[in-house]
């Protein structure tokens, strides 16, 4: 299918079909399982890949990747797409045995017996560009680096890092019960608690540590914010240019805090009684997120306070940063804000629902139980397609055409 920009994976007893709604609001259904296996799990995603696992016997299983077929397993894990779409990995338990399955850049698809007793991590940079994995041997985890291997112990269950050059890793480390960030081999001060943010585009790595009752932001070695009783949420963009972070303070208020080069010093936001659902615009120096002052609500773009009701999702931007969305229900009913222009919407939907909006336009899709619906506010127009038994989110499909 091409030139579609919403659509999703949906399933009628084990066949597996992908529907969509193209530019001309035209509805579009292809098969893409014949249901002679059993489904287990279906998914897909914004950067055009569709996936499902089934199996075909007991206790054994296969999946689908766009075209590819793989072999039967005894078990597939973890399978985990680069942000660029362009990389997709899993692993594959057969006999003892631990493959890793991967596509690269190029195209080529991989498989990789290893000498392990047990999986570890499969990561990507944040851009895609760069693939690294991890596995065991015995107490030993071997962590393959796009440029060198490493072994190490006690590494903590948390997300291993790597960054956009493919040269810079991070890790949490553990040590009893106490932690360490663990940046290219060297170790921080040892904390009771860590929370890992990212890789900055200067190469050095951000996080947040907590010792006794308080927690402090870190950049590399260097302290750039500290003395918060909680790191309610933390966001760094792909390039490492933007970080951003809801923190609550000694006092009990809650506030944004913003790092970025353009600016010599971090930009505060106001305080408020309490914040959530921090979103982080893709590339410029903009941030959202939602609070509470009183008895009143509000979601905040950067120091920019939109006036929002008491029941409102957490906002997001466009996938090309252009707008900042929010559903909330109003006395009347739902409504959608966008840049804060809000417009009451006259269909049965709630702020849990997971919507997919195209940038610059009046025009949103959803599911719901049954069947994918794409909505103009504008005109008061619903488009509906046929009726499945299980579906997925609507996405918008970015780059216009399922691969």
């Amino acid at each position: 299918m091409k030139s579609i920009f919403f659509s999703v994976i949906i399933v009628f007893g084990s066949y597996l079909y992908i529907t969509a709604f193209s530019y001309s609001q035209e509805y579009n259904e292809e098969l893409l399982l014949d249901g002679l296996d059993q489904l287990v799990f279906f998914g897909i995603d914004t950067t055009g890949h569709w996936w499902a696992a089934t199996t075909p016997f007991k206790d054994r299983y296969r999946i689908y990747i766009n075209t590819f077929q793989s072999e039967i397993y005894e078990d597939i894990i973890d399978l985990t797409i680069s942000p660029d779409g362009e990389q997709w990995a899993f692993w594959g338990i057969q006999s003892g045995t631990v493959n890793l399955i991967h596509r690269d850049e190029f195209g080529v698809i991989n498989t990789l017996p290893l000498n392990a007793t047990d999986v570890g991590d499969i990561v990507y940079s944040p851009d895609g560009k760069q693939f690294a994995y991890s596995y065991f041997q015995g107490d030993n985890e071997i962590i393959n680096l796009p440029f060198k291997q490493i072994t190490v112990v006690n590494r903590n269950k948390n997300k291993l890092f790597i960054d956009n050059s493919g040269n810079q890793y991070a890790f949490v480390g553990q040590r009893g019960n106490k932690y360490v960030m663990n940046i290219n081999g060297r170790e921080s001060t040892v904390y009771d608690d860590i929370k890992p943010i990212g890789f900055w585009h200067k190469g050095t790595f951000m996080y947040a540590g907590f010792n006794g009752n308080t927690w402090e932001i870190v950049n590399g070695t260097k302290t750039i914010g500290s003395s918060y009783w909680r790191v309610i949420d933390k966001q760094i963009n792909k390039y490492g240019t933007v970080m951003a972070v809801l923190v609550q303070l000694a006092t009990g208020r809650c506030m944004s805090i913003t790092f970025s080069d353009e600016y010599y010093e971090p930009i505060y936001g106001r305080t408020y009684d309490d914040t959530w659902g921090l979103a982080l615009h893709p590339k410029d120096v903009l941030i959202g997120y939602g609070a509470k002052e009183h008895h009143k609500y509000y979601i905040l773009q950067n120091r920019t306070e939109y006036y929002a009701t008491q029941n409102i999702s957490a906002p997001f931007y466009s996938n090309n940063g252009d707008e900042l969305i929010f559903i909330g229900m109003g006395e009347y009913g739902p409504y959608i804000s966008v840049n804060g222009a809000r417009t009451d919407i006259r269909i049965g939907l709630y702020t849990d629902d997971k919507i997919a909006k195209k940038p610059n336009s009046e025009t949103l899709a959803f599911t719901n139980n049954v069947s994918l619906h794409l909505y103009d506010y504008n005109r008061n127009i619903l488009k509906s397609g046929n009726m499945y038994d299980k579906l997925t989110a609507a996405i918008y499909n970015k780059t216009h055409q399922f691969l």
